[in-house]
């Protein structure tokens, strides 16, 4: 018994928390969701990704990363389409609808960065399979770069990619809520059209 302890001692793992900062880097939680955010390095405007791969930070509100290659938050200005582009970013989906007042030109200024821009207009009433969808073939046409996806706050984002994680990876409708709200949902109307949606 002995000689077995001895043996699967050097297979101990290191400290959460030291194997997260060297893998990852320092993060912070937002307050509102839990959700781990990355500091962008000292690299400069000309920086193009993160050394791990995922979506570089770019200070917009509400700022999460989703996966991989896709970032939630909330509207971005004019001028920070150029740095997304800066930063490896490839394509932008809007999910505000036109009926919301949103900033002017904001679509030229994406297309002048050289980013592809898709416009999913969902409200706290319309979110459906449908949008899942949209999303998907959204995300497959947005280049080989990092994707943001936007709303005004960050919240349809975040209740979009849960209904999205849904549909893709078979997720239960309280699974696809739960991963809604660590992409930055906050809305309990939201996080009902969720579950109703992927509820059959």
């Amino acid at each position: 018994m002995r000689r077995c302890a001895l043996l699967l001692l050097p297979l101990l793992p290191l400290p959460a928390c030291s194997l997260w900062d060297g893998l990852w880097g320092e993060g912070d939680a937002t307050p509102e969701t839990g959700t781990v955010i990355f500091s962008s390095s000292s690299a400069g405007p000309t920086e193009t990704a993160t050394t791990s791969g995922l979506p570089t930070f770019v200070d917009i509100r509400n700022f999460v990363i989703m996966s991989d290659k896709t970032a939630g938050a909330g509207q971005p200005s004019n001028d920070q389409y150029a740095v997304l582009a800066s930063k490896g970013y490839s394509g932008i989906i809007n999910l505000r609808p036109s009926s919301e007042p949103q900033p002017e030109g904001a679509h030229a200024a994406a297309l002048a960065a050289g980013l592809s821009y898709t416009v999913i207009p969902i409200t706290d009433k319309s979110l459906s399979i449908k949008d899942a969808h949209l999303l998907s073939e959204a995300l497959s046409q947005s280049g080989s770069g990092s994707v943001l996806v936007h709303c005004r706050s960050g919240n349809r984002a975040g209740a979009l990619w849960g209904l999205f994680r849904g549909v893709t990876e078979g997720l239960s409708a309280s699974e696809a809520v739960l991963a809604s709200q660590d992409a930055g949902m906050r809305s309990p109307e939201l996080a009902k059209l969720v579950a109703k949606a992927l509820t059959f």
